[in-house]
């Protein structure tokens, strides 16, 4: 192959790593991001439009480069110097409505399937689908590896730019190349200094040993995990907030000095917190990574980055942790072409363990607003993205005046219902924000009203055992087993705990009867000394698991009451 004029660039780990996710790990549907864009009542120039993609290959190198991520010297990406526009118009006027609406779901999915040839240039491809004269669907189908979701935006809008100069028969305006162009950067991102980046985050990690992990009740079951049927198998949650619960939360931030990215943010790391059982929760965040030599606002491709936020939560007050979030943004911004690899690396998590499951994802615009930006052919357009990410759960705000929420899952990992409370709960969360002041966050509710009153409902059942049903105290049956069987196991953890307060014992280990007896007998003793009473309430910090039942054992000898005082409980519960 002749190589003059053929520019060349070294990939960048994140280009790296959503090509081994998809392609090199034979999944081609992965990764790939299709764009769907509907054009109702009026009446579409498909020559114009072709020129106008194949203008803009003109403009924007990446339009024009190959990927070799298997190359002797390195992963790699030629930019060439011009190519021509993989682009195809599909007659569908033949077929009804009926017909057309039951055909396309399966025909973007085939489309999907095929994947993208990343070793050749063009790598993307437009089909325009006609369905009436007046209706036709602009599908787009890119991978990831050459295009984020900003850069998807910026390039509508050049596109319907050079659309309209075409169809009208003027000459479109000129443009420079866009600069730097996408191969500089990449250039920049392999030449980076990355010594002062590995100390912030060698000391953003210091002391964090094990991942979030998810209560079981969110993950899927065995019987789950069917194999997907298509390239669509990530399951979405959505929630739309109205127009003054979306003000609110953005003013919520601005009053504490703070973006609401950051308060995002702080709510996902709360939750996440709250329902892996934790103080503190590391999740991944989506940068833009237009900082990395000279401001790249207009450059286009694959330029986010992924970057651990930290979020430790242990005796902070709302408006701490919004400003603890709005500082890692500053203090990051230079280094967010940092590749994750190598902050893991740095990380005391053990190895080959990611150090997060779950990614959040802010944007200006979500993909069903596209067309807004698209100028007078946006009015009565609508717009749509299909892709499936491999995290394993993202969670995507979009800041339209309306905030959407989405909640994008692997369903062979986690619960369908799970998920649903899961997403309820961020709701809930920015909610409860919003309407705060700066409060300790243990008063940040996270939990729906209908959550709490489920769960206040089961502490007082429609037909209570009453004490003088029962033959004998519960106490009483207790020791007399604990004398004819002393050694038997009367407690165990069923699955490993995350933590134990039991420094004598492993967290898998359980207790016989005669140990949990004495230490009750002991505790009880101490809990008379303090005075505790039967009209008293004992709260007590602990994990689930053997622990938890030495606890409320403890409790029952001076015939007390024991809730467990886990983060997610409601705070109504503990009232008496």
């Amino acid at each position: 192959m002749a190589t003059a004029g053929i520019e060349r660039a070294p990939m960048t780990q994140m280009q790296v790593g959503l090509l081994l996710e998809s392609q090199l790990a034979g999944r081609p549907a992965l990764n790939v991001l299709q764009f769907i864009v509907h054009f109702r009542g009026q009446t579409i120039d498909i020559a114009a439009m072709r020129q106008a993609w194949q203008q803009l290959t003109t403009r924007h190198d990446v339009l024009r480069t190959a990927l070799d991520p298997l190359a002797v010297d390195g992963p790699v990406q030629f930019a060439l110097p011009e190519v021509e526009v993989d682009f195809l118009h599909l007659d569908w006027t033949g077929l009804d409505s009926k017909a057309q609406d039951e055909d396309l779901p399966d025909w973007l999915a085939a489309d999907r399937r095929q994947g993208i040839a990343l070793g050749r240039a063009p790598n993307w491809r437009v089909r325009m689908i006609q369905f009436a004269p007046d209706h036709v669907a602009m599908v787009i189908a890119m991978h990831h590896a050459i295009m984020d979701g900003q850069s998807f935006v910026m390039l509508l809008g050049d596109l319907m730019d050079h659309y309209r100069a075409y169809r009208d028969g003027t000459t479109p305006e000129p443009k420079l190349a866009a600069s730097p162009s996408f191969l500089e950067i990449c250039r920049a991102i392999a030449d980076q200094d990355l010594t002062q980046a590995q100390e912030f985050f060698r000391d953003h990690l210091a002391g964090f040993d094990e991942p979030n992990r998810l209560d079981p009740v969110f993950l899927a079951r065995p019987a789950e995990g069917a194999p997907p049927l298509d390239g669509q198998s990530s399951k979405i949650i959505a929630h739309r907030l109205d127009l003054r619960q979306s003000q609110a939360i953005r003013d919520r931030a601005r009053a504490a000095g703070a973006t609401t990215a950051n308060i995002i943010c702080a709510a996902w790391g709360l939750v996440l917190a709250r329902v892996s059982g934790r103080s503190e929760a590391v999740f991944g965040l989506t940068r833009a990574g237009r900082f990395i030599s000279r401001p790249a606002m207009r450059s286009v491709g694959c330029l986010i980055n992924t970057l651990p936020v930290r979020s430790q939560l242990a005796g902070l007050t709302l408006d701490q942790l919004l400003q603890e979030q709005r500082k890692f943004v500053a203090a990051t911004k230079r280094f967010e072409q940092t590749p994750l690899a190598v902050i893991s690396e740095l990380a005391e998590t053990p190895k080959d363990t990611p150090l997060f499951d779950s990614l959040v994802m802010f944007d200006r615009v979500s993909p069903d607003t596209f067309v807004d930006l698209m100028g007078p052919e946006g009015k009565g357009a609508d717009s749509r993205e299909l892709s499936q990410m491999a995290t394993a759960m993202t969670l995507g705000v979009y800041d339209n005046p309306e905030m959407l929420i989405r909640l994008e899952y692997d369903p062979q990992r986690f619960d369908a219902a799970g998920m649903e409370r899961l997403a309820g709960y961020v709701v809930q969360t920015l909610l409860a924000m919003s309407e705060a002041g700066d409060v300790p966050l243990a008063q940040i509710q996270s939990l729906p009203d209908a959550e709490i009153a489920a769960l206040l409902a089961q502490g007082a059942p429609a037909d209570p055992v009453l004490p003088a049903e029962v033959e004998a105290p519960l106490i009483d049956l207790f020791e007399a087993a604990a004398a004819r069987f002393p050694d038997h196991l009367a407690v165990e953890t069923v699955a490993p705990a995350q933590a134990t307060l039991d420094q004598n014992a492993g967290p898998n280990e359980g207790l016989s009867y005669h140990e949990l007896d004495r230490r009750a007998n002991h505790l009880a003793q101490r809990l008379r000394l303090e005075g505790c009473s039967r009209a008293r309430l004992s709260a007590s910090p602990c994990r689930a698991g053997t622990i938890t039942s030495w606890h409320c054992w403890r409790c029952s000898r001076p015939r007390r009451a024991f809730c467990p005082s886990i983060p997610i409980t409601p705070r109504p519960a503990f009232r008496t």
